[in-house]
């Protein structure tokens, strides 16, 4: 997301934003004066580049991450009367689309270390009409997904990963997003990777990258104009959009080690301050560190996470709460389960700065600003 309307001018140290140089602005320019700007060659120059980072054989880029979400469900053959076994603590779009697809979510908490699903969770909750477990990446780290790729194999369901928050991270050196059956991708201007908007679908499976192709455009197919093969969406990435993101992968692996090294620093310090635990990452993976997020124990920080933020934010520095259990919002109270790891998470949780110009002492100073709030 942009930051224009989410920083105050008191703010030094912004929770996020975005980084966009001369390559960036030369490839828009060089978009614009090819007239094509709706699609063209930057799209499908995004998604081979994308394909060929990930190791996969299909890349298939769309207009956001949610909508990488929907095609993702459909494409697999998630309708109504199904159930798709969910986190209960993430963004609220991977629930909105099970319900898009006339699906049920069933929610599932989440493991205290990794804020990843829990994987024994998840083996219980499988009944006869789930469909596909939806692991969500969150904020860079990476979920344990040997046990959950075990259990989709021997329930027969489809693993789709979101991993719209960790681009770059990666399990048993294999990046995340390829390893399941499909992965999904966010390009907001918040994430690790940005093209203002935008999102990819990727998948080793030939036919799901066909329904993909038809379920982003309107399921026009080739060799005929205007000819619907299926009813579909208009779900497709500009090419100036995905100008931006092919300057953004360019240096890719500059982005992901400045990332990397501000996680370094974050976890050398912060395990220094009593009552801040930080998300851990299985031993099997590596993070890319979106943003990081900690959780604060309530005899160290009784006055609470809310008035943490305050404290910190009247110092400059920026920061957000967790995620709400997704069954705790108005519009999913009807699938309420109880997953009291995941409610406290959200409760006394919250998320630090990252950005790829934060420099080693704003590290230091967020840091030091919370250690003087501890109790």
């Amino acid at each position: 997301m942009g930051t224009s309307a989410l920083v105050t001018p008191k703010v030094r140290i912004p929770w996020g934003r975005p980084t966009v140089g001369e390559q960036e602005t030369r490839y828009v320019a060089e978009a614009l004066r090819s007239t094509w700007i709706s699609g063209g060659a930057f799209v499908e120059r995004l998604e081979s580049d994308f394909a060929a980072f990930l190791g996969v054989r299909h890349a298939l880029a769309v207009s956001n991450g949610t909508a990488a979400l929907h095609v993702a469900y459909m494409a697999v053959g998630i309708g109504a009367g199904d159930e798709v076994i969910l986190p209960a603590l993430t963004f609220p779009s991977c629930a909105a689309m099970v319900l898009a697809c006339g699906a049920t979510p069933v929610f599932v908490d989440c493991d205290a270390a990794t804020l990843g699903i829990d994987p024994a969770g998840t083996a219980n909750a499988i009944g006869a009409r789930t469909r596909a477990i939806v692991p969500a990446h969150l904020f860079g780290s990476v979920c344990d997904l040997a046990p959950l790729l075990e259990t989709a194999h021997d329930t027969g369901v489809a693993l789709i990963e979101d991993a719209a928050e960790a681009f770059g991270a990666r399990y048993d050196d294999v990046p995340v997003g390829s390893i399941g059956t499909v992965g999904c991708f966010s390009l907001h201007a918040a994430k690790t990777v940005t093209a203002g908007e935008g999102g990819v679908v990727v998948t080793n499976d030939d036919d799901i990258a066909t329904r993909v192709r038809l379920l982003r455009s309107h399921g026009f197919g080739p060799g005929r104009h205007y000819w619907s093969q299926i009813p579909g969406f208009n779900y497709r990435l500009t090419n100036l959009q995905a100008a931006i993101a092919c300057a953004q992968l360019e240096r890719v692996a500059s982005i992901l080690e400045t990332r990397r090294r501000i996680g370094a620093r974050y976890r050398e310090l912060l395990c220094r301050i009593p009552g801040v635990r930080s998300q851990s990452v299985p031993g099997r993976a590596r993070m890319s560190l979106w943003v990081q997020a900690i959780v604060l124990e309530p005899d160290r920080f009784p006055q609470g996470p809310d008035a943490v933020r305050a404290s910190l934010l009247e110092r400059g520095i920026e920061t957000r709460p967790m995620f709400e259990p997704i069954y705790k919002l108005p519009a999913y109270e009807r699938y309420a389960v109880s997953c009291p790891v995941a409610e406290h998470t959200a409760a006394w949780g919250l998320s630090l700065p990252v950005f790829e110009e934060m420099t080693d002492g704003d590290v230091v100073e967020v840091c030091t600003a919370l250690g003087e709030l501890v109790s």
